[in-house]
């Protein structure tokens, strides 16, 4: 059982750091448009950020760590994978939800372009295994 407990302790400290950063750079360009409905209305803005963050960390750890525990492998095409789901549940369903939930001022566009996906993903991918071989892990390792 301790070795259990362990297992669902991990955190993929470059998943979330990567992430982090992403999200607070984006809710801080969108706040320093200058004379644009996102800088008059920061919290607004912030419940928006806040609810897409929030639904990233439990779709993609949540997917991942499944994932993992069912093939009792830790590769990151799991995190690809849990990303890619993450982008389609926003662009399709929670996205659009949390428009109507906390950015009551105008209807954002939430539409699949094929080339953004892949490119996205694509990159993700190129910049975990780059840092896994700085990092001296296998290759294809998620920790």
């Amino acid at each position: 059982m301790p070795e259990r407990v362990a297992y669902y302790r991990q955190f993929d400290f470059y998943l979330f750091l990567m992430a982090s950063g992403l999200f607070i750079f984006d809710y801080l360009e969108h706040i320093l448009r200058t004379d644009t409905v996102f800088q008059k209305h920061p919290w607004y803005w912030l419940g928006f950020s806040t609810a897409s963050y929030m639904s990233f960390l439990l779709v993609v750890f949540g997917l991942k760590y499944g994932l993992q525990n069912l093939t009792k492998s830790k590769n990151v095409l799991f995190e690809v994978l849990a990303i890619a789901v993450w982008l389609l549940l926003h662009i399709h369903i929670t996205g659009p939800l949390f428009n109507k939930v906390f950015w009551p001022f105008t209807d954002m566009i939430f539409q699949f372009q094929f080339n953004g996906f892949f490119m996205v993903l694509g990159l993700y991918f190129v910049i975990r295994v780059l840092l896994n071989i700085v990092l001296r892990k296998k290759v294809f390792y998620s920790g």
